[in-house]
């Protein structure tokens, strides 16, 4: 028992000195003040001390979320099952509960896919439209007879979109019903 004593003492110890490691750290001093300030032989030890404590906190915190959600997700299963039965003889509003629980317990257990960091581009026609009148117009100003004539050509083929100038749209519309493959032989 006396060896249990020590070990947690020692324990104690090199925990509070982990702690001051990071609060020197945090107020700016470098690793090699922190090794003089309080007894480290190196900075190395120093940067391994911090790297541990911050460890351990990183490990302390998903602990403590685990059990909160262990918390919760008891508290859910006997909200559903308070609600179960009369969910299924009809009760709207228990039905509701349940339904609330079910999906609070998925999204605990992280069972929907992560969408909330993705972006969706929805395109209607009027900005489409937009997008094509502000092209057309650049290239009315900058463009050339030729840049047109390669514009018509990449505009034919498949799967292919481009801004056409005035009064080219419809060329390369009639010449991608033509040929909706993109087949034809230039002649």
């Amino acid at each position: 028992m006396a060896y249990e004593g020590v070990r947690k003492a020692k324990k104690a110890a090199v925990n509070k000195r982990r702690a001051q490691a990071i609060e020197y750290k945090l107020a700016g001093m470098t690793h090699q003040q922190i090794a003089d300030a309080l007894g480290y032989t190196s900075r190395a030890d120093v940067v391994l001390d911090i790297n541990r404590a911050l460890e351990q906190a990183v490990m302390d915190r998903n602990h403590n979320a685990d059990m909160l959600i262990e918390e919760q997700l008891a508290v859910l299963d006997r909200l559903r099952r308070a609600n179960w039965a009369n969910a299924m003889k009809g009760d709207s509003r228990a039905a509701d509960v349940v339904l609330k629980t079910v999906d609070r317990t998925a999204k605990l257990l992280r069972l929907y896919p992560d969408n909330a960091n993705q972006t969706v581009n929805v395109f209607t026609m009027d900005s489409i439209e937009k997008q094509i009148a502000e092209l057309t117009k650049q290239m009315s100003l900058e463009g050339s007879e030729a840049d047109y004539a390669e514009i018509i050509e990449a505009a034919a083929e498949p799967g292919r979109t481009q801004a056409l100038p005035p009064g080219r749209a419809e060329e390369a519309s009639d010449r991608a019903q033509q040929d909706p493959a993109g087949e034809a032989e230039e002649g």
